[in-house]
């Protein structure tokens, strides 16, 4: 019968999905090769991908600066506009290009699934967002509502639903655990932003603010724009009261950089929040986002004024193996880079862009150093926070992709030129990423996961004894009764 071909068909298709996941433990992702005694497989040479993404721009093709064509789609055209017309027109070749149309999820099937499988599979990965300021990075890797989410919603979307099949699949042998961090480097001072949702002071501490309702982590699984926007229209007054609230609750939250004895670098006491639905990720990057820096200036009138690291922890356990791999994804919102004179700033916002400047002029001496053609012994790591943050990520153990957000402009030129330059030299950078067994996993995180695997087997014990204690309550109710 048809239903009974129905059945025959789920079932196939189960056992398909379980032959995958079998032949994925065999090449090693959970399988025997990654257990106790062995050697992390390597995979080297792996260099930094490279995608540029242009901001829409209403203007004719023939006026256009920048221009793909079908028979050479890894190459970018770049006119020189007439105010520069001594410049001599280039070419760049990048792994993927994307023009003023694409989708946002055309964006991330391109740019960070890929980095989201290797995740699954026990690797780190990092896709960070470069660009002048006002080119599209934020609304690229946070994005805005429904089909205008960016990388971090869908990336979540991609791995609980990849857990979810795993677990489906493989049963009871598959246990997965996902934490989430989020830190901000500001003024080149870095925050743990995530400490503040879990002390619950991002709710007291705004309470009072206009933008109570988007701060308190209220809304579902949609990040909610920058409140740069929800600040428009609101007197100084509010605005101040806004500020010197986020003002209270950083000094809580500052943490430093340190160095581990294998020579890697971690966030001092990071905040790891262990996460089980898209709805619980989103409140907290939602709560994160009313304490970012964004300010007006006159490039951009939300303009992120630090750089924001997302980060995503996979860690996987399979008690058939008694194995543990952990993937950790990067997701880098950089602030952009700015030319005060145009931009207009003063007073702090001459300090922010100062200070933004240097950390990017910083991460670009790293590239050039990591290049493959430099002969530089000295990689500048320590030259900056960000540089710090981003060690593991460049030229170290994790798959890296670099997305280049471009502004159209003619009056953007000369930055966007500069984008593209650093874009192209990136692509130079190797990185050698290792799959992550729980002889290398952060001491920190697993110390994390068994804690909380404790706090689960109590809860478990508790509830067992409460519903012990009703049982024999209600007998002796009803001994009472009879008597």
């Amino acid at each position: 019968s048809l239903h009974a071909a129905h059945i025959v068909s789920d079932r196939l298709s189960l056992c398909t999905e379980k032959v995958w996941c079998v032949e994925e433990e065999w090449h090693g992702s959970m399988g025997e090769g990654a257990g106790k005694g062995s050697t992390p497989s390597a995979e080297e040479g792996t260099r930094v991908r490279v995608c540029v993404r242009l901001r829409p721009l209403d203007m004719s093709p023939d006026k256009a600066l920048y221009a793909r064509f079908p028979s050479d789609p890894g190459t970018l055209h770049v006119k020189a506009p007439p105010e520069h017309s001594d410049r001599p027109d280039r070419e760049f070749a990048f792994d993927d290009i994307f023009m003023g149309d694409v989708t946002q999820e055309h964006i991330f099937k391109s740019v960070c699934k890929p980095l989201c499988t290797h995740v699954v599979r026990g690797f780190n990965s990092c896709c960070f967002a470069y660009g002048q300021t006002g080119s599209g990075k934020t609304y690229s890797i946070f994005g805005e509502s429904g089909p205008e989410r960016g990388i971090v919603p869908r990336s979540l979307e991609f791995l609980f639903a990849e857990v979810d099949r795993r677990q489906r699949v493989m049963g009871s042998s598959i246990k997965a655990t996902i934490f989430v961090s989020i830190t901000e480097i500001y003024l080149d001072q870095l925050y743990d932003l995530g400490r503040a949702v879990a002390r619950g002071v991002v709710g007291r501490a705004m309470s009072a603010s206009p933008l109570r309702s988007e701060a308190g982590g209220e809304g579902g699984a949609e990040y909610v724009p920058r409140h740069g926007h929800a600040r428009k229209g609101m007197s100084e007054a509010a605005v101040a009261k806004h500020t010197d609230a986020v003002k209270d609750v950083r000094k809580t939250i500052r943490t430093e950089i340190r160095e581990g004895p294998d020579g890697g670098v971690y966030v001092d006491n990071l905040e790891q929040l262990e996460v089980t639905t898209i709805d619980q990720v989103m409140q907290i990057v939602n709560a994160c986002s009313a304490l970012r820096a964004t300010h007006a200036t006159l490039l951009n009138e939300v303009s992120s004024r630090s750089h924001t690291v997302f980060t995503l922890s996979l860690v996987q356990t399979n008690s058939n193996t008694a194995t543990t791999v952990r993937g950790r994804l990067h997701l880098v919102d950089l602030a952009g880079s700015e030319r005060v004179k145009k931009s207009g700033s003063e007073g702090v916002r001459l300090k922010e862009a100062l200070t933004i400047n240097k950390s990017l002029s910083a991460l670009g001496s790293v590239v050039m150093a990591l290049n493959a053609g430099s002969r530089a012994g000295h990689i500048p790591y320590r030259d900056s926070k960000l540089t710090r943050m981003l060690q593991g990520s460049l030229g170290g153990n994790a798959y890296t992709t670099l997305l280049a957000t471009i502004n159209q402009g003619a009056d953007s030129w000369d930055e966007s030129s500069a984008t593209l330059l650093f874009a192209s030299r990136c692509q130079e950078v190797a990185s050698a990423p290792v799959m992550n067994t729980a002889e290398s996993l952060n001491p920190q995180l697993m110390r994390a996961a068994r804690l909380q695997e404790e706090v689960n087997a109590l809860r478990s014990e508790l509830e067992e004894t409460r519903a012990s204690h009703a049982t024999q309550l209600a007998s002796l109710l009803v001994e009472g009764g009879a008597q």
